[in-house]
């Protein structure tokens, strides 16, 4: 089968015939019908310092993905042949501290779909059973692959109340812009963007921000007079730039809550004291997905309509396509950008 391929410890992937891997245990094979691109597949491609630290080529990339269960080998009852999925891409022991917990997403021996293990920009993939997550009827495999993502952006947003607060959202790459959606759909009272690219403003807008705001030095200012003078109640920071998370605090009137999910490439300094402790913030840490409640949330919204994603899904390429696919990605005018692996 046709696959892309990172095959080397540099920079770049390329397209390859791979064997199509064969279930056991409780692995089953899954048709790829939409696969989407992430920034971490950016990273990988790039190969920057996370990627070489992580990643063991060669390796098959990908984890965004919805498909169709084509093949079950060993005593599976989660899902039968001919089953309608998407990937929860966190694969994990069952057997830690954490997981025996139930904190499946913060499992302490963590694998990750086309980063430990390979991915789904190919024709078929090996998921575990117990990744398998049933789609809704009606869901198109870009949307269905979409709830991948989307479901850090519900992880993040819903963390606390949004029903009647102003809300600010810090970065609108795909996942900011899924946050703006679900924040609309909570009944915040005003949903404010703040985004430097001119494309993901406009997608901002369409995803139903009040106000879009371009970063600069007088952001919080610029967020108070829109919000008539005050601060807002909940900020939900997703780009991981140091300066929006320092901006994000002080935007947060005194007993607000924020949310972090942005990973940045430099440390934040901040002063605890006059930022968080004598403000009394709330603050979370979002990584990842709660499995299954969050996937719950996820269809709800997906599924009756709650948000409209069809905005952020901007482009669409068979898989042969990849180049290209990736180049629009970081040329960072495009929402999400899906590979179709069986051509359509």
């Amino acid at each position: 089968m046709t696959a892309v391929v990172k095959a080397t410890a540099a920079p770049g992937a390329e397209l390859a015939q791979v064997k199509v891997p064969e279930p056991a245990g409780t692995d089953v094979l899954v048709e790829v019908l939409a696969t989407s691109i992430c920034g971490t597949d950016v990273h990988i491609y790039d190969w920057n310092h996370w990627a070489a630290g992580r990643i063991h080529p060669p390796r098959v990339f990908g984890h965004e993905m919805a498909g169709r269960v084509v093949a079950v080998a060993g005593p599976v009852d989660r899902v039968k042949v001919g089953d309608y999925i998407a990937a929860e891409t966190h694969v994990v022991d069952h057997t830690c501290r954490q997981c025996l917990r139930g904190q499946f997403h913060l499992c302490e021996n963590l694998r990750i779909l086309g980063v430990d293990r390979d991915g789904s920009f190919a024709r078929y993939v090996l998921l575990p059973a117990d990744n398998c997550w049933h789609n809704a009827q009606g869901l198109t495999p870009e949307v269905a692959a979409l709830q991948e993502p989307f479901g850090n952006a519900v992880h993040a947003a819903t963390a606390g109340p949004l029903a009647g607060n102003t809300v600010a959202v810090f970065g609108c790459g795909p996942i900011g812009l899924c946050a703006i959606g679900i924040a609309r759909a909570e009944g915040a009272a005003a949903v404010f963007a703040v985004e430097p690219n001119p494309y993901r403003q406009d997608l901002a807008r369409r995803m139903g921000a009040h106000r879009v705001i371009t970063p600069s030095g007088s952001t919080v200012s610029e967020l108070k007079r829109a919000n008539g003078g005050l601060g807002v109640d909940v900020v939900l920071e997703m780009s991981g730039n140091p300066l929006a998370i320092q901006q994000g605090l002080e935007v947060l009137h005194a007993g607000g809550w924020i949310s972090l999910l942005g990973l940045g490439d430099a440390r934040a300094t901040l002063d605890l004291n006059e930022l968080v402790v004598l403000k009394g913030l709330t603050i979370y840490g979002i990584t990842g997905r709660k499995i299954w409640d969050t996937w719950e949330k996820t269809s709800r919204y997906l599924s009756q309509g709650l948000v409209d994603v069809s905005p952020l899904i901007t482009h669409r390429f068979p898989l042969t396509g990849f180049d290209e696919a990736m180049s629009i990605m970081k040329s960072r005018r495009s929402g999400k950008v899906v590979l179709m692996p069986n051509g359509s």
